[in-house]
């Protein structure tokens, strides 16, 4: 093998070992029900039992956010009676991205 080739060979094995390492960063994932705006005077005068009615549906498809920027949509289920999941139903793809970025500034 010439020297160009174990260059290259050395270089792929550094790229799999930074991506390895790399797969191990933990992430913060979010499940967004849905959301309101509420002035501060709402805010303060919310108290146990206050109710705060989201702009979300019912059986809505909900957003899941990692580290605080939209990655997919899924559906909210029940596991085992205690706890929820969430189940994906679609990875947001680049375009769909740049439309809800553009959604936001109209």
């Amino acid at each position: 093998m010439n020297e160009e080739g174990v260059v290259k060979e050395k270089a792929g094995r550094d790229l799999s070992e930074n991506l390895a390492q790399l797969t191990r960063v933990p992430v913060e994932v979010t499940v967004e029900l849905g959301r309101a705006d509420r002035t501060i005077g709402e805010i303060l005068e919310l108290g146990s039992g206050s109710l705060i009615e989201l702009e979300s549906i019912v059986g809505e498809p909900v957003d899941l956010l990692v580290n605080g920027h939209f990655f997919a949509k899924g559906e909210v289920i029940a596991i085992e009676e205690e706890t929820y999941g969430l189940r994906i139903t679609s990875i947001i793809s680049e375009d769909d991205k740049l439309n809800r970025l553009s959604e936001m500034f109209q």
